[in-house]
């Protein structure tokens, strides 16, 4: 089931939050202002039904929204360097929104769009979907046609499928930038008791920067970063590693998938 709620005015536009709802009582709530994430409500083991994602108090907040919190990113997720790259052996520049680096698509980013937003129901998921023309603009070739769609079953599985037609060859690598807690909302916890598992053998190496070095690390050889079996996420600490500190401790790297499934990456409670 989904339910539609004016929440916002942005910009001079309505701000409508979108709530899908299972018949097991979890609920996925989603603004088509930047398709933002602001909900993910589900019961834990205890039987405590809470928001497992960080997500602003106030709805205003997300107008602005500097931690990106819960949105769909693009046209592209994570840094470009210098704000410069090349395509077919043309350099392109895109704006600087992060010190001297590209960010996450830049102020003008999907996190910042508004979408038209489609609904389909049938007896067992509800699919919002999500959909935005976004032109060639600050260095990005092409026009792009999107699709985001979020769907919730009754088995409590969400997923989030991105479609991208374009007139043009173009770069394109988008993402949601939801921050997970399963602890809940109340929880001052941190997720390092948390266990993750990552399908990956391999991590991209960042610099100082954070930008990637197009370097690997082979997660065997680096058991900080070896999740290839259920883990602790804090388990060997948080700032041991050269490569947690680039990044202010923690992790903030890809890992390169052994396989392309919603399965290669899971996290749960302790």
């Amino acid at each position: 089931m989904i339910s539609k709620e004016k929440v916002a005015r942005f910009y001079n536009k309505d701000v409508y939050q979108y709530n899908l709802k299972n018949t097991a009582g979890m609920q996925v709530s989603v603004l088509n202002y930047g398709g933002i994430i602001t909900k993910i409500l589900f019961y834990d083991k205890n039987g405590i039904k809470d928001n497992r994602i960080l997500a602003y108090k106030d709805i205003s907040l997300y107008k602005d929204n500097p931690m990106f919190f819960g949105a769909i990113i693009g046209r592209i997720a994570g840094r470009v360097s210098n704000g410069i790259y090349k395509l077919d052996g043309d350099l392109y520049k895109l704006e600087k929104n992060e010190k001297d680096r590209h960010l996450h698509g830049g102020t003008a980013g999907f996190h910042h769009c508004f979408w038209d937003v489609d609904i389909k129901e049938d007896n067992r998921k509800s699919i919002l979907k999500l959909k935005l023309i976004d032109k060639e603009h600050d260095g990005f070739v092409g026009n792009l046609s999107v699709l985001v769609e979020y769907s919730l079953d009754d088995d409590n599985i969400l997923e989030i499928h991105y479609f991208v037609e374009t007139n043009k060859k173009t770069i394109c690598n988008m993402t949601n930038h939801m921050y997970f807690n399963l602890l809940g909302s109340k929880s001052n916890d941190t997720i390092q008791d948390h266990y993750l598992k990552i399908d990956a053998d391999e991590i991209a190496v960042v610099d100082e920067k954070t930008l990637p070095t197009w370097d690997f690390l082979n997660v065997d050889n680096e058991k900080v970063f070896n999740f290839k079996e259920f883990r602790k996420v804090g388990l060997y600490g948080m700032n041991t590693h050269q490569q947690q500190k680039l990044v202010s401790e923690g992790y903030d790297h890809a890992f390169k998938l052994n396989k392309k499934s919603i399965n290669d990456i899971s996290l749960k409670e302790n």
